[in-house]
């Protein structure tokens, strides 16, 4: 067999050309995040943003997660939990600076389909509680097989269709909570909306009431917000000059600056990140630059 031997090692990949073996620091890094970035965290620096983070976030999920928990047909005080610790495990585990990490409107609509037809209120969360693990359990293996690349062959009319359907069924399961009436549920959403036009003489009007204000009120917010605030202005008011750490342990015409996001996890790629700052330089600074270019 030595020259099978001989034939296979001439036509073996250079070892010089193979990509090297990660490190278990490494593989620790690639699983989980912070330990990435925690070492670089510097509490001067950085506290103040993350505190006005969390509290940005805080006035955002928890009243969202306090909802979810009505659609889900589960006492108010889950979703409280459910808004403290999905943070928390993302941390960990995530990576992303921009990703909202909470419940969803359309998984909370499938549980509480079918909590609702459980009577007793301690059975209910105890099979709320079920299908959170085994939800769980799911993900975990599609993350370890990667089956999260199926997701790309899913068109854009697909996705749309279906958070259009999801928003569509959410708005008939809360009809009867802005009037105030009760009916037995249905199974279709031609018979809830038979139900509610059925039922509508029995509207509460301190319900409906509320219900009414608060739509006028966030529609109202949105145009102002929209009118007034868009999003370049808001990225501007909270952008700030990210001072600048310099590499210790280099020589001095090999040493280079990083910005001090990259040890935050900062989810995008290099390429990204450049065309983003470019994206946000203004005109004359960026015509300043290719002109010195030009003239170097």
């Amino acid at each position: 067999m030595s020259w099978l031997s001989a034939f296979t090692g001439q036509r073996r990949v250079s070892d010089r050309y193979a990509l090297p073996k990660p490190t278990w620091q490494q593989k620790v890094q690639h699983y989980a995040p912070i330990f990435r970035w925690l070492p670089n965290y510097s509490v001067q620096r950085d506290l103040k943003f993350d505190i006005v983070a969390g509290i940005t976030v805080a006035m955002m999920l928890i009243p969202q997660e306090v909802s979810l928990s009505t659609i889900m047909h589960v006492p108010a005080h889950h979703g409280l939990y459910t808004a403290a610790t999905a943070p928390l495990v993302y941390a960990i585990f995530g990576s992303s600076t921009v990703l909202s990490v909470a419940s969803g409107s359309e998984v909370s609509l499938l549980v509480g389909t079918t909590l609702e037809d459980i009577e007793d209120q301690d059975e209910r969360v105890a099979t709320g509680i079920m299908i959170a693990f085994l939800s769980g359990c799911i993900l975990l293996l599609v993350r370890i097989l990667n089956l999260s690349q199926i997701a790309d062959f899913f068109s854009r009319p697909v996705m749309g269709g279906f958070i259009s359907a999801g928003g569509l069924l959410i708005m008939l399961s809360q009809v009867s909570n802005a009037l105030g009436i009760k009916f037995k549920s249905q199974d279709y959403p031609p018979a809830t909306v038979y139900q509610i036009f059925n039922h509508i003489g029995d509207t509460n009007l301190n319900a409906f009431a509320v219900a009414a204000i608060s739509i006028v009120y966030l529609i109202t917010v949105k145009m102002i917000k929209r009118r007034f605030f868009p999003s370049p202005v808001l990225m501007q008011l909270f952008e700030s000059d990210t001072p600048q750490i310099k590499e210790q342990g280099k020589p001095e015409e090999e040493e280079r600056f990083i910005p001090s996001n990259a040890g935050h996890g900062f989810s995008l790629t290099d390429q990204q990140y450049t065309a983003y700052q470019a994206q946000h330089t203004p005109q004359e600074e960026r015509e300043s630059q290719a002109d010195a270019g030009k003239n170097g």
